[in-house]
């Protein structure tokens, strides 16, 4: 707390607002930042500024975060908050600088010194590189839960950029995926969410809301039911173009009526509104439970919890600080559920692999001592996510002959790669590595011992680590269920036998690898075909998954692959590979772009890291040249676009002739003069093109 600076503030509170006016809404931060020019300086005056020093003053008069973080958020409202981080950071950093000049000389630089000035400022002053990225859909409330979604102030090392896309029964309450998506893909928005019911979003509700109790319980069953009909059709149609996770809010009841929000013994749910909001929640709760990557908010619990008149209350009410804010207890509350789910999202996001320590992990005890005690649900847990593509690994310091596996609810069979020896788990992350050849940003490491968990750190940075004894993180993995790197595909379900044969075919190449002998002993064979609708699922898995055979890293929604599967302009052809041990499926996209009808461009050139090593990408190719050339295709033309990860592509283009044509990473082939060519230890399977 800092009373006597605020007392100075308030003692100036007229001069100081006039001199942030000329600070903020200067000709300089008109031309150098975008902000938009104003009209009546007076009113805002006494709306904006006035209210933002109250704000500050309520702050250091109470040390309550919440007045901060109002504060703050405030400060955003006529900056250009639409405009990018850098835009952004140069214009707080310009006007935080210039009020603290203004402000010492009023009150002098002993009560305010730059440093403490800065320091109740740095989460506008700073840019963390951890971010999640959330589109929230709904009303006001939504704006709410954005004021305090500041993860710093909880001490945690990431941020949330909160977008708003605004819906009111003011404005027809429509329900319209194509702006939506069109935010989501333009922006690279990792979750969206969406508040139907809180507040007055849709016209249905906002009737119940305030007319519930001259309603028949018929008629609020009947409304109720077109309101579901409507959120379901806008869900399925949403998760028809998109993966992406989902927050969807239950019904709170919220906002209250004027006499139940002050009078006490007055029940705050009537009868009826409470039909409704019981009815509303029960089916929404059947929605989530029938749509992938669909997580409820569960506002009912937060009411519950919390008193829903307490949610009710203004932080900072108007009628007090005479602002354009209304925040209430309920936003913050809100705001501390998205901080957890962000957080989640942020450590299992890159997830495929999990890396199982066993005693004391999946057991309580040590099974080569006797007994133990089971954590079934773990197990349980741990094999719905295998059925839903995450790859599970044992890393034990163990006796393979003392692993019980008939006790177990995860069976030998479950896990693609088992690694329990007397080694280092740091040697034995090494060996997973080799054989997946997956990034081990991907991998999450659980392990009850803290010591090995250190030490896995401290060789394996890259590696996610979590701790096998906290309740959060079985809590989320549960959630992992429903990211998008889980799916609920034949594909997914297939991928522990396909890592699996992927194990034995690194056993078949023994110490010596991929020399052409071994090779040809493999009995390598590949199949080249174009893409048809059943492959879809597929394709998008390998288009926004893949990371290192990637030559552009274009990342496209479902909507937008499935136009190309049907639009003469584009083609799209697929590979799948298999040995002797089993098939490893379609692993393998191109998507080509024609120019005309002798020219063609290749989009997006991708395959699976479960397929490097065994010259399938330039098979692949090959396949694709002779395509287009039977097509009346003289030149085919591409780019390959470095990243931090797709090093393994980088000198695909020469390694299959074609000629580098700018700086820029372009390369042109002549097809022409292009001769047959082929790959000697791959046997070309059926062609169905």
């Amino acid at each position: 707390m800092n009373t006597k600076l605020a007392k100075k503030l308030l003692k100036n509170i007229d001069e100081i607002s006039f001199l942030l006016m000329k600070n903020h809404f200067s000709d300089y931060v008109f031309q150098n930042f975008g902000v938009k020019k104003v009209e009546s300086k007076e009113e805002l005056r006494v709306s904006f500024l006035v209210p933002l020093l109250k704000l500050l003053c309520a702050f250091l008069n109470t040390g309550k975060k919440e007045f901060l973080s109002i504060y703050l958020d405030e400060r955003k409202r006529y900056s250009p908050h639409l405009s990018g981080l850098d835009v952004q950071l140069s214009y707080h950093q310009y006007v935080i600088a210039k009020d603290h000049e203004m402000l010492e000389k009023i009150v002098g630089g002993n009560s305010l010194s730059k440093e403490y000035w800065f320091s109740l400022h740095k989460s506008l002053l700073n840019v963390n590189e951890k971010v999640i990225k959330v589109l929230a859909v709904g009303d006001c409330l939504m704006n709410e839960i954005r004021v305090f979604s500041d993860p710093v102030e909880q001490g945690k090392d990431f941020s949330i950029d909160f977008r708003c896309i605004y819906l009111s029964a003011g404005s027809g309450g429509e329900l319209d995926t194509s702006n939506i998506i069109n935010y989501v893909n333009d922006n690279s928005i990792d979750i969206i969410a969406f508040s139907f019911f809180s507040f007055e979003v849709m016209p249905e509700y906002s009737r119940i809301v305030s007319h519930s109790e001259r309603m028949s319980s018929a008629q609020i069953i009947n409304f109720c039911d077109g309101m579901i009909s409507k959120v379901t059709d806008f869900i399925f149609a949403l998760r028809k173009q998109t993966d992406k996770t989902c927050l969807i809010h239950s019904v709170s009841g919220l906002p209250l009526g004027r006499w139940e929000k002050w009078l006490p013994l007055l029940p705050a749910l009537p009868p009826k509104k409470k039909l409704a909001v019981d009815y509303l929640n029960k089916k929404l709760k059947d929605l989530v439970v029938n749509v992938e990557n669909v997580i409820l908010i569960d506002e009912q619990a937060i009411v519950d919890n919390f008193g829903i008149k307490h949610c009710a209350k203004q932080i900072a009410p108007q009628r007090i600080y005479k602002g354009l804010f209304h925040t209430s207890y309920f936003g913050k509350y809100l705001a501390d559920v998205y901080i957890k789910e962000c957080e989640t999202f942020l450590t299992l996001k890159k997830c495929k692999v999990l890396l199982l320590d066993f005693d004391n992990t999946l057991w309580s005890g040590v099974m080569a001592d006797g007994e133990v005690r089971h954590y079934v649900e773990r197990q349980e847990l741990l094999k719905s996510l295998k059925d839903q593509g995450i790859i599970l690994v044992a890393v034990s310091k163990n006796s393979e002959e003392n692993i019980r596996w008939n006790e177990m609810a995860l069976k030998k069979e479950d896990f693609a790669f088992l690694q329990i020896n007397w080694n280092p788990k740091a040697d034995s992350i090494n060996n997973v590595k080799k054989v997946l050849n997956l990034g081990k940003d991907s991998f999450v490491f659980i392990d009850d011992n803290r010591h090995e968990r250190a030490l896995v750190a401290a060789v394996h940075p890259e590696v996610t680590i979590l701790d096998a004894e906290l309740p959060q993180t079985w809590e989320s993995l549960a959630r992992l269920k429903d990211y998008p790197n889980t799916q609920a595909t034949d594909e997914a379900k297939r991928r522990t036998a396909l890592y699996q044969e992927q194990s034995a075919r690194a056993n078949a190449l023994g110490d010596a690898g991929a020399t052409l002998e071994n090779l040809k002993l493999l009995e390598l064979w590949y199949g080249f075909s174009s893409a048809n609708v059943s492959d879809l699922d597929r394709i998008l898995e390998l288009v926004n998954r893949t990371n290192q055979f990637n030559l552009t890293t274009k990342r496209y929604p479902k909507a937008e692959v499935a136009k190309f599967l049907n639009d003469p302009k584009y083609l799209v052809l697929s590979a799948s590979l298999g040995d002797k041990f089993g098939s490893l499926g379609l692993v393998a996209v191109c998507i080509i772009m024609y120019e005309g009808q002798e020219t063609a461009y290749v989009d997006t050139f991708v395959m699976s890291c479960r397929a490097m090593g065994f010259a399938l990408e330039k098979a692949f190719m090959y396949e694709i040249i002779k395509f287009l050339k039977a097509k009346g295709v003289k030149t085919l033309t591409g780019q390959f676009i470095p990243t931090d990860r797709n090093s393994p592509a980088m000198s695909f283009y020469e390694d299959v002739g074609f000629q580098s044509i700018n700086t820029e990473g372009g390369y042109l082939a002549n097809l022409e003069e292009y001769p047959l060519l082929s790959v000697d230890w791959l046997t070309k399977k059926a062609d169905t093109i």
